[in-house]
């Protein structure tokens, strides 16, 4: 019979997930035949995986035959004589043995705790410790291994891992580990948010709870667990206004938090925010790690409401007063920091794309012509363009603006540089307009004589800009389609300021999002087809401050633009959110039938489960069920189930949700 610690080792490295660079370099230590002394300092926010982290290295340490050692700073006396007292009796045999080749590898978890000892640590204690053979790792909430760094004796032996949340295929293996069900990741994605502690918590859940799909409770379950972890590293008061600053704001530096809060803060003072584990440096000030800045943000917004509009109202006239002051170069970074304010109200008025999300390893950028591939594949999977062409011609139009103005073209990416998403609009002068001519005369013609005083200028006077492709990755799962379409349009606003924006629809459910923004639409039929009602949609803000259409959305809140009939896009939102009842509670579709949303899903699954009514159809049911409600796959895989092409489903899903929204009005 093997001793439990046995069988407890071998589960927790059956569950632990990822973190494979810093266990390789661990490997890598282990085996030199005389490996230096090091000391690596573990950095990350409260319940991003620093424990379980020391935990597995101290395995791998095991399995490889070295000593080892576990120090917590949380139950050590904190005094020389304290730590000595808390290393195990093996440390000592190690060190009696005069010239032992075993390395030794000494854990130190919350070392905040210790931080008194450093000095001693660095002058004393290690070094009378040999220069072969040890390795110190010491887990903590901030970096407070500047010292080492900066100490030219120990900058070599000094090693710095910052740890940030699971990327989205580290979330599905410790999902999957843990026998979650495949179709319910993305929703568990949604809820954590790639934080390793609330995924714990949601999968404890689960496990306790497992007939329960998603207990009304499990967001407000995460939201608490991470928002009391954060929260209680906050020791003095004053730092708690600048946290709440930090919330609403992408980032701030000094100048930017006094404004907002107006009232002064202390060197002193920015330099403790500075050091939160959940605070991080940014280009210009500080701002809040992802998965923090959305979880204090929900709870923040529902603990003091009216102390959470009043402080996004100062700082929105602070960024807007830097606009006016700002040169035109900077106004697309105010733009970016404007939209994330107004994150949540966006949300109230659209679901079109989830503009709250956010995901440190999605970034925009230019286009690269290794994307070209891709590029093609994302601009096919999204269907109808701005300019309806023939597929050849629509691949020849973006092989030249690729060539000819690559700067019109945004790739959105994954942390591993991949293209999941693009937009490609044109600055309109007389070069675009003349090649846009060669593909669509029709629609150039349309453009040129519309009231929106288009011409034909030369480059530096152009202000107007047309979309004329948008794609995104249907296959992929790590996002989904609301997360990634966030990204691109916060992206695509930002470079709205005082242009007239420009694009061409004839999906129901883009131009629901756009309307309900301030696009105006216009008649615009340029594929001879009457039956797909094209309009031209336009935002001018030529010779308007960006700040008027900001307070534009703002007022939307109040408005009775929560329309009185259902939209496709109401009913898309709810069905791809079905399983998480924040997100439910808060839908369009809730509001506006005026009913529980758990209400909601007993209409819809009736509809769904009975002879359709009309408009309805047979086909409408099936594809619903087959893309909303079996398991969840790629696009791909369900037109394949529903022997169809990708193209033809994305048709019979829209004409679906329209018919079902005409049910549910």
């Amino acid at each position: 019979m093997n001793p439990l610690s046995f069988s407890v080792a071998d589960e927790r490295i059956n569950l632990f997930v990822g973190r494979e660079t810093q266990c390789e370099w661990v490997q890598h230590w282990l085996s030199h035949p005389h490996p230096p002394t090091r000391i690596v300092g573990i950095t990350g926010m409260g319940g991003v995986g620093k424990s379980s982290l020391l935990v597995r290295l101290l395995q791998i340490a095991q399995a490889e035959g070295a000593h080892t050692a576990w120090v917590d700073g949380r139950t050590c006396y904190r005094t020389p004589r304290g730590f000595l007292d808390s290393l195990p009796a093996s440390f000592d045999q190690w060190r009696a043995v005069d010239g032992d080749p075993t390395p030794m590898v000494v854990a130190i978890d919350n070392y905040d705790d210790l931080q008194v000892l450093e000095s001693w640590l660095r002058e004393v204690f290690l070094q009378d410790m040999p220069d072969e053979g040890l390795l110190l790792l010491v887990a903590s909430r901030g970096h407070l291994m500047s010292q080492w760094e900066l100490d030219p004796g120990w900058r070599s032996r000094t090693v710095h891992w910052p740890l940030d949340a699971f990327t989205p295929d580290e979330v599905e293996d410790f999902l999957m580990r843990r026998e979650w069900p495949l179709d319910e990741v993305i929703t568990a994605r949604r809820l954590a948010k790639g934080h390793p502690l609330s995924l714990a918590v949601l999968a404890e859940a689960r496990r306790k709870s497992p007939r329960a799909s998603n207990p009304e409770d499990w967001s407000a379950l995460v939201r608490d667990t991470l928002s009391a972890e954060l929260l209680r590293e906050i020791t003095d008061p004053a730092l708690q206004p600048m946290v709440d600053v930090l919330t609403l704001m992408a980032e701030a530096n000094l100048d930017i938090l006094q404004r907002v809060l107006q009232k002064s803060v202390s060197i002193r003072q920015y330099h403790a925010l500075r050091e939160l584990s959940f605070v991080k440096r940014t280009a210009h000030g500080v701002g809040l790690h992802d998965i923090a800045s959305m979880h204090l943000f929900d709870d923040f917004r529902e603990r003091e409401p009216q102390a959470f509009e009043q402080l996004r109202q100062q700082a929105i006239n602070v960024l807007l007063n830097e606009w006016d002051a700002a040169p035109p170069a900077h106004h697309g970074s105010l733009a970016q920091q404007l939209l994330w304010l107004c994150r949540d109200v966006f949300q109230g008025i659209t679901r079109f794309a989830d503009m709250s999300y956010a995901a440190s390893e999605l970034y925009v950028t230019g286009y690269d012509p290794k994307d070209h591939d891709k590029a093609q594949r994302l601009i096919a999977d999204w269907g109808r363009q701005s300019l309806p062409l023939p597929v050849e011609s629509s691949r020849s139009l973006f092989d030249r603006i690729a060539s000819e103005s690559p700067q019109s073209i945004r790739v959105t990416r994954n942390c591993h540089g991949e293209a999941l998403a693009l937009t490609c609009s044109l600055m309109l002068h007389e070069e675009t307009i003349a090649l846009l001519e060669e593909y669509h005369p029709a629609a150039v013609a349309s453009l040129l004589s519309s009231p929106f005083r288009i011409e034909r200028c030369a480059v530096e006077d152009a202000n107007a800009t047309f979309n004329i492709f948008t794609g995104l990755d249907s296959d992929q799962t790590s996002y989904s389609r609301d997360q990634l379409l966030g990204v691109v349009v916060r992206d695509q606003f930002s470079f709205q300021a005082g242009v007239l924006g420009l694009v061409s629809l004839a999906n129901p459910e883009v131009k629901s999002f756009l309307s309900a923004i301030g696009y105006r639409a216009y008649p615009f039929p340029v594929s001879g087809d009457p039956r797909l009602n094209e309009e031209l949609f336009v935002l001018d803000l030529r010779g308007h401050h960006f700040g008027d259409w900001i307070r534009y959305i703002l007022s939307r809140r109040h408005s009775e633009a929560f329309q009185s009939s259902v939209t496709a896009q109401d009913v898309r939102y709810f069905l791809t959110h079905w399983g998480e009842t924040a997100a439910l509670k808060e839908s369009r579709l809730a509001l506006i039938k005026g009913v529980a949303y758990a209400e909601v899903k007993r209409s819809i699954e009736q509809l769904l489960n009975e002879p359709p009514r009309t408009p309805m159809t047979i086909r409408d049911l099936d594809v619903l069920r087959a893309t909303f409600f079996d398991t969840r796959q790629p696009a791909w895989r369900v037109a394949q189930r529903l022997h169809i092409s990708r193209a033809t489903l994305y048709r019979y899903q829209d004409q679906a949700l329209a018919h079902l929204a005409e049910v549910l009005s």
